[in-house]
Formats: C-alpha cells, sequence, structure tokens
C-alpha cells in the first residue's frame, strides 16, 4: 500500500514538471482574447442602472446670484446597452442638460415632467424609466445694496480707573455699504457697532477697528474697518465736606437737620486738580420734603460743572426733625 501511494506522487511531480516547461505565453494570451471576448458579449447586453446626469441652469440677468446654488446631477434610472451605460457613467460622449430659466427670481422650482422630454432629446440611447428628484427647487435673488450707519456706544470702551472720555467720538465713515443677495441684505440691521480694543484705555484713541456685521459669502461690504477717533482723560477722585445751605426752614429753628453738613464727591483731572469748594453749593429746600418718611434730598450746585464729573453729595438724604406736633402740622400743611 505504501509502495502503490509513492507511485501516484512521484506521477503528479513528473506532471507538474511537464506543465513548468510548456509555452506559458501562449496560455496567457488565449486567457486574455477569452476575456476580452466575453467583455464585448456583456457590453452588447440590455442593463437596467442608476446614473447622474449633469445639468446647467443659465439665465441672461446679470444682477442675479443663486442663494443656494441647484443641483449639478440628476439622479435617474435608465436601461440601456452595456457600452452605452459605460461610456456614459464614465462621462464619456455626455453632453450636459442646459435648461434656461427665463424669470430666476420668479421661477422657484421645475418639476422632472418639464425636464423629461430636455433629458430624452439627450439621452436618445437609453430609455429613462423615471428620475429620482421630482421636482428641483430655485433660489436666485436680486443683487441689491444698503447703507447702515454705524452705531458707538461709550459703555462698550474699556477705560483705565478714573478715566474719561472727554470728546464725541468720531467715526469715518459712519456708514458701510452692504451688497449681495436682496435676502440677505434686508436681513441685514440697520445699524452696526464697533469692536472696541479688548485693553484699558488710558490716552486719547486715535486708530482703525474692526465693525461687527453679519458674514456671508453671498453678502459683501465695502469697508471691514474704520477710523476711530476720541479724546481720554485722567480724573482724580476728591472728596470734600460741604454745609448745607437750608432754604424755606423757620427762624426759630422748630423745623431743622440735626447735622447740616454734606460730603461731596467728584472727580477732577489731573491736570486742574485744586481745591474748589468755593465753587459747590448744597442746597436742602424744606419744599421739596417727602411727608411720608420726613426725609430731604438737597440740590446740588456747581459753577464749573465743565471741569467736574461724576458728582454725588453723600448721604443722598437728610431726615428733617421737628418740635412739638403743632409745628409738625403748621409745616406739613402750608404747601398743600
Amino acid at each position: 500500500m505504501a509502495q502503490k501511494d509513492t507511485f501516484e506522487n512521484n506521477e503528479i511531480l513528473k506532471n507538474l514538471k511537464t506543465l513548468r516547461n510548456r509555452d506559458w505565453k501562449a496560455f496567457i494570451w488565449s486567457l486574455f482574447i477569452s476575456t476580452i471576448l466575453w467583455f464585448f458579449v456583456a457590453l452588447n447586453k440590455e442593463y437596467t442602472t442608476e446614473i447622474k446626469y449633469p445639468i446647467r441652469f443659465t439665465f441672461e440677468q446679470t444682477n442675479v446670484v443663486a442663494l443656494e446654488p441647484p443641483p449639478p446631477f440628476i439622479e435617474m434610472k435608465v436601461t440601456g446597452h452595456g457600452a452605452i451605460l459605460l461610456r456614459k457613467s464614465l462621462g464619456l460622449d455626455v453632453e450636459p442638460l442646459v435648461m434656461k430659466i427665463k424669470n430666476p427670481t420668479r421661477i422657484k422650482y421645475m418639476t422632472a415632467k418639464t425636464l423629461l422630454p430636455s433629458l430624452s432629446a439627450n439621452l436618445r440611447d437609453l430609455k429613462i424609466n423615471y428620475i429620482a428628484q421630482d421636482t428641483i427647487f430655485f433660489n436666485y435673488n436680486r443683487i441689491t445694496m444698503k447703507d447702515v450707519y454705524i452705531r458707538t456706544d461709550s459703555t462698550k470702551i474699556r477705560l483705565r480707573k478714573n478715566c474719561r472720555i472727554t470728546s464725541p467720538i468720531q467715526v469715518v465713515p459712519n456708514s458701510v455699504t452692504f451688497k449681495g443677495a436682496s435676502e440677505l441684505v434686508e436681513k441685514a440691521p440697520d445699524t452696526l457697532d464697533l469692536v472696541y480694543p479688548s485693553y484699558e484705555i488710558g490716552h486719547p484713541f486715535s486708530g482703525r477697528i474692526p465693525i461687527k456685521y453679519p458674514k456671508h459669502d453671498l453678502l459683501v461690504v465695502n469697508a471691514e474697518r474704520v477710523s476711530v477717533r476720541f479724546d481720554v482723560t485722567q480724573y482724580r477722585e476728591q472728596k470734600q465736606p460741604i454745609s448745607l445751605i437750608t432754604k424755606h426752614f423757620p427762624r426759630d429753628s422748630s423745623v431743622y437737620i440735626q447735622d447740616p453738613e454734606a460730603w461731596v464727591s467728584y472727580l477732577i483731572p489731573e491736570k486742574k486738580f485744586r481745591k474748589v469748594k468755593d465753587t459747590i453749593a448744597v442746597t436742602a429746600d424744606l419744599w421739596k420734603v417727602n411727608r411720608k418718611d420726613t426725609t430731604l434730598t438737597p440740590d446740588l450746585f456747581i459753577s464749573v460743572s465743565d471741569t467736574f464729573r461724576e458728582p454725588k453729595i453723600i448721604p443722598e438724604k437728610f431726615k428733617i426733625y421737628i418740635d412739638n406736633a403743632k409745628n409738625r402740622h403748621y409745616w406739613w400743611n402750608r404747601r398743600r
């Protein structure tokens, strides 16, 4: 039995050796020719498949832009010979379907039924079974323009401690022009804000800073930065005591303020820092008393108000005292 197996193995080795000695070129050529023949036979058969056919939409107006571009291809299911389907799939001998839109800003869609005659004319060698898209939608806008003013807001400018803006904020130009799709232009705000520096400013400012505006590929602005200038002054905080000047109080002191002295705090420019006691007066008018809580809010008078910033009286209110109920009734009813 072992001798038989050995004999069979030797025969197989002999056959393989004989095969290796044959002409492999003839075998490969025959295989190649067979494949080519099979390929051509397959191309002559009829198939049904899905293809993407290029489409292009045109219009005569020059001041029109597509807010959303229409699809560049139409997906459809077709039937035809393999050779034709292969050429269409590879993009060979394919003429894009050109559809002209008469009024792109008013026509918002095109149905597959409208496209079918033109597609059939371009694909005469194929049978169109159906078009995947029932409707192709358009969104064309006219190109319009809009002027938008630039708004200044001093509260958004970061200043160093006790620094204040002491001049109007000059902006050049004070408006910009948007140009683009009408739908985007209409949504643009009527005013725009500036993007002020993030650092604290302690000196007069002059520079070009960006504006804050809605950005879109179909919306352009004629200026993204504007020139801004304003003066900044360094102030010092000052606080001083002031005696109240009473008005309409009785001479007999039956109605009085227990501590008729106030503190006045204010900011004054560093360059003009000095004692300004004679230019400040605080008046307490009894006729302005609050009858509900018997308090009085004094009035502050400053003769050189352009020098001061943010003046305030401490305390803001003063308590009014009356000696007896008879005087209270007299004074409370005197001004009614």
